[in-house]
């Protein structure tokens, strides 16, 4: 391309920029309610609109004759996912969402082969598509596309090394340590891989788990998928919650398990079943305990959710078990740790 072509075409981008500013902040908003309707987790939707230097080089480097319709990355996107299903998930979702050009769109994965590791993401090429830019804040991009990159957290990281020209990794390095590089590219694919298969095998443990709770089978370990389910279809758990909003305590939905499950392993108590004993063999004197604790706790009490009435009320019932100094170092104050001991006094 000659320099006056060249001149002439940074010049039109340098006029066009401002609207590929505002194309990158339209598909970056509209991306992220999409995701967040779909209710897919993810850890960042970011937008970069190209420089005016990387343009001028790219046309250059490429050769391009007419950028304005060569260069499809002018308005970047990039989503970051935790895991490679959830990254799947959002490819589905832009193809849905989008006008994407497959010819132009691709999954660099594909172009390692067999045989190597390295540089994996999703990018598409798309527009907002022909029904969205009827509306009248997305006429002005009607003929425009962006580039939207889906990846992993641990391929963002391999991108980042691999892409920063600056940093020692890049540029043509001696055998054994390209060799090296390439195994740690090999590594970041195998943890991502498990990963999502560690993501897959907890979904698979929660979906049974909820059976056993659901059919009244509580033989199952403490954790805090477990407890968590416990706590939602538990009868009475919904007795415990009522007596203690009856007594006086704020109830939320919010929930912190950690407490419960670290009073759980100091009294040897390690599954739910057992849990679901102390609570029904409580049932008599929940409601006058919760009302003590409640008036100790003065002007200050603590505001309640259901995992916290069920620790408080297995420390009430094996009160005699239960050491001060080890609810200290659980990280309670002196004055909550007495309020709950003192209140189990007098009810127990």
């Amino acid at each position: 391309m000659s320099k006056l072509n060249t001149e002439e075409h940074k010049k039109w981008y340098e006029s066009q920029r401002p609207t590929y500013e505002l194309l990158s902040n339209a598909v970056k908003n509209t991306l992220e309610s999409l995701i967040n309707n779909s209710k897919i987790d993810y850890l960042s939707v970011t937008i970069r609109t190209k420089e005016v230097d990387s343009f001028e080089e790219k046309i250059n480097r490429k050769n391009y004759q007419n950028p304005a319709h060569e260069v499809t990355d002018l308005a970047g996107i990039r989503v970051i996912t935790f895991i490679e299903s959830d990254a799947l998930k959002i490819n589905e979702l832009i193809k849905q969402s989008f006008n994407v050009d497959d010819s132009k769109s691709l999954d660099k994965s594909n172009e390692l082969g067999i045989d190597k590791f390295g540089y994996r993401s999703f990018h598409f090429v798309c527009g907002l598509g022909e029904a969205r830019c009827a509306l009248p804040e997305f006429e002005f991009f009607k003929d425009l596309v962006c580039e939207i990159q889906v990846r992993t957290v641990l391929q963002h990281a391999w991108a980042e090394i691999e892409h920063d020209r600056n940093y020692k990794f890049a540029g043509d390095l001696p055998s054994h340590i390209k060799r090296r590089l390439n195994l740690v590219a090999g590594l970041l694919e195998v943890a991502d891989g498990e990963f999502n298969n560690l993501s897959n095998d907890i979904d698979k443990y929660s979906v049974e788990s909820l059976r056993k709770t659901k059919s009244g089978d509580f033989d199952i370990e403490i954790n805090s998928i477990t407890i968590e389910q416990y706590l939602k279809e538990s009868e009475i758990v919904e007795f415990v919650i009522q007596s203690a909003v009856e007594a006086g305590f704020s109830y939320t939905h919010q929930n912190r398990y950690t407490s419960l499950i670290k009073v759980c392993n100091y009294l040897n108590i390690f599954t739910i079943e057992s849990i679901d004993n102390i609570l029904k063999s409580s049932r008599s004197w929940v409601k006058p305990y919760l009302t003590n604790v409640w008036k100790a706790c003065g002007s200050s009490p603590w505001l309640g959710y259901s995992a916290f009435y069920i620790m408080i009320i297995i420390i009430a019932a094996n009160i005699k078990k239960i050491k001060r100094n080890q609810l200290l170092e659980f990280g309670w104050s002196a004055s909550k740790v007495d309020c709950i001991l003192d209140a189990a006094k007098v009810v127990k």
